[in-house]
């Protein structure tokens, strides 16, 4: 991969039951690791140790995969209701500092994005991605979705891509500037925010 690449990839997934009464009723029934030995298994990807999963429903739990051809540091972390998970990251502090902080902030009350940018911002500050070295991330990306959105359109959507590996910029910190400029412009109120910054 260029080094141009380097990317930090912190994807928190929140699957929202956005779905008719009745075929929400029928997927509620469907675990999640049966879902995983699907999408894991060599008849549907002969890849899958080159990637990672995390899967979580409102009723039927959560689980998370971490395919053992990834490059360290790998690993995930889970508590109820949450999924943290990432690789080529600088080390476990990455992980297990991102976890601290969305709990904190979960415990606080804070809104989902906010508790989602609190576990990017620890993670990035814990090291990050380890390909960036003290930039720690050259993109970043944060989405979330209330049941009724529309499916693959969240109500939120924020990314910042497009920095080059070496400069100053650090895009968990252009990412938190533009959810704090999206509160500042009504936040929550507003329909739908999809947005992509390139610096």
């Amino acid at each position: 991969m260029p080094t141009t690449a380097c990317r930090a990839v912190f994807a928190a997934f929140l699957l929202l039951s956005a779905l008719p009464g009745k075929a929400s009723a029928t997927w509620s029934i469907i675990a999640p690791d049966s879902v995983l030995r699907v999408i894991t298994s060599a008849a549907i990807d002969s890849a899958s140790q080159d990637r990672q999963y995390g899967i979580a429903t409102f009723r039927s739990g959560q689980v998370q995969f971490t395919g053992s051809a990834l490059h360290d540091y790998r690993g995930e972390r889970s508590a109820e209701g949450v999924l943290v998970q990432g690789n080529i990251l600088a080390g476990p502090a990455v992980l297990d500092r991102a976890m601290e902080a969305i709990q904190r902030a979960r415990a606080a009350g804070r809104p989902l994005e906010e508790v989602v940018m609190a576990g990017l911002r620890a993670g990035a500050d814990a090291g990050g991605d380890s390909r960036c070295g003290a930039q720690r991330a050259t993109a970043a990306f944060l989405a979330v979705a209330k049941t009724g959105d529309v499916p693959n359109w969240p109500y939120l959507t924020l990314r910042v891509v497009g920095i080059e590996k070496g400069d100053a910029a650090n895009a968990v910190a252009l990412l938190e500037d533009r959810l704090a400029l999206w509160r500042k412009n009504g936040g929550a109120t507003l329909h739908i925010t999809n947005e992509t910054v390139r610096p």
